[in-house]
């Protein structure tokens, strides 16, 4: 988890506030690129490539173009192969893979990223911010407009850093937590901050001030008739691929075991294709709805290296 967080115009006591704000997502690394349009900051969890180097913003060839990014590019070994022809890299991290494949791609280079991502890029040549967000939103990313110019954020309190964000209830957004138990249209409990929805990107363009939000990605369902055993079939193919592109890391990996059927299952795929045994993490608050039994069953079965941790009232 990484935080990242700007605006479109300079301000150094600004960013440095606003990343503040977001320190506890990433407090291993600290970045910051100003310039006369923007500023932006990374507050960053090293995952991949670790070296100093390898901070972010990170920057293309000519530094003509910056990008911060919260999250991960599953596919970026892949993608680098494919850039490497007309590219060249400074750094072994998924970011820089971004950089490079807006230099080929466009905007349309968020189409290419398999990964769970918010993302912005700097283009200082055409002048324009462009952010994204992963197509089912586990990366958060939010953002405020006001006099002409734009705030973004991992987090809702960097934004307020800056004064003139009036900190008003939205009754609308509240109305629809209470009805749905979130919000439903991109809304937050703040007048005038916004999440930008999954499967989105932004363009932000310094001619004109103003901005563009569309659609890159739909959820598309289909009805399968595929028998039930093809069906298991292609669910386990599916999942243990989903999990060893996420076992890509220059940092120790480890699982969230609660002992429920999500967790239980990606900890006991997660041991068949490791050969070391996996760390193991469960949480409890010191009540009887703790789940340390369940997750130790689990455990115990896949032979992990689990580890118990309480979080009681008198240690927050």
């Amino acid at each position: 988890m990484c935080g990242i967080c700007g605006f479109t115009w300079d301000d150094q006591n600004l960013i440095r506030s606003m990343g503040d704000k977001i320190k506890h997502r990433g407090p291993e690394q600290e970045g910051f690129y100003i310039d006369d349009h923007v500023s932006l900051c990374c507050e960053r969890l090293k995952i991949l490539d670790l070296r100093e180097t390898a901070k972010q913003p990170q920057h293309n060839e000519d530094s003509s173009i910056w990008v911060v990014l919260n999250g991960e590019i599953y596919n970026f070994r892949e993608l680098r192969k494919k850039l490497e022809k007309n590219h060249t890299f400074y750094t072994n991290s998924d970011t820089e893979v971004i950089l490079h494949a807006y230099e080929e791609y466009g905007e349309d280079c968020v189409n290419h990223f398999n990964g769970m991502f918010a993302f912005a890029i700097w283009d200082t040549n055409k002048k324009k911010l462009f952010l994204a967000r992963d197509r089912l939103g586990v990366k958060p990313l939010f953002y405020c407009s006001m006099n002409g110019n734009l705030m973004f954020s991992s987090e809702i309190k960097s934004i307020l850093q800056l004064e003139e964000i009036k900190r008003k209830l939205n009754f609308n957004a509240l109305s629809q937590f209470l009805t749905y138990a979130y919000t439903i249209d991109g809304q937050t409990l703040f007048e005038n901050i916004y999440e930008l929805l999954p499967g989105q990107k932004l363009i932000y363009s310094f001619e004109d001030r103003t901005f563009k939000i569309s659609n890159y990605w739909e959820l598309n369902l289909r009805k399968s008739n595929d028998s039930e055993s093809l069906t298991i079939e292609k669910l386990e193919k599916y999942l243990k691929k989903s999990i060893k592109l996420r076992l890509e890391s220059d940092a120790p990996v480890g699982a969230l075991l609660s002992g429920g059927l999500d967790s239980s299952i990606m900890v006991a795929m997660l041991s068949k294709i490791t050969d070391e045994p996996v760390k193991t993490f469960t949480t409890g608050f010191g009540h009887e709805l703790d789940e340390y039994r369940e997750a130790k069953i689990v455990a115990d079965h896949c032979s992990t290296d689990h580890t118990e941790i309480e979080l009681s009232y008198k240690k927050l």
